[in-house]
C-alpha cells in the first residue's frame, strides 16, 4: 500500500487525493472562508459537472486537481495563496486569449466573479 505524501495517513487513491485528504479538506475550508464556491461532492470535483453553465467551474476543478496533484509531487504544502497564483496565471492566459480573439467583453463577463479574489 503507498500511502499520502501529504497527510501519510490513508491510501493513496485518486479519491483521496483530489478530495479526502485531510489537507484538501483544509482547502476546502478556506475557499469556504472566502466565499470561493467549491462543489461539496467528490464526484464533481473528480469528474467535473455536466451542467452547460459549468464550463467556468469546470476549468477552475482542472486548475485546483494540477495544483494537488503538483503539491502533492513535489511535497509542498497546500496553501490557498498558491492555488489562487495558479488561477491569477490562468486567468491572465484566458485574458490573453480572449483578447486575441476579440472575445474580451464574453472572458469578462464569464470571469468576473473570479476576479474580485486576484
Amino acid at each position: 500500500m503507498v500511502t499520502c505524501v501529504t497527510c501519510n495517513n490513508s491510501e493513496k487513491t485518486i479519491i483521496h487525493i483530489l478530495w479526502e485528504c485531510p489537507k484538501v479538506q483544509e482547502l476546502c475550508i478556506l475557499c469556504k472562508i472566502k466565499n470561493i464556491e467549491f462543489p461539496k461532492e467528490s464526484c464533481t470535483v473528480i469528474l467535473g459537472s455536466l451542467s452547460p453553465s459549468s464550463r467556468e467551474m469546470n476549468t477552475i476543478l482542472l486548475c485546483i486537481k494540477s495544483f494537488i496533484y503538483r503539491s502533492k509531487c513535489c511535497n509542498e504544502t497546500l496553501t490557498l495563496q498558491g492555488w489562487l497564483g495558479d488561477i491569477k496565471i490562468l486567468l491572465s492566459s484566458l485574458k490573453y486569449n480572449g483578447t486575441k480573439n476579440n472575445q474580451l467583453n464574453e472572458f469578462e463577463t464569464l470571469w468576473k466573479n473570479w476576479f474580485l479574489l486576484m
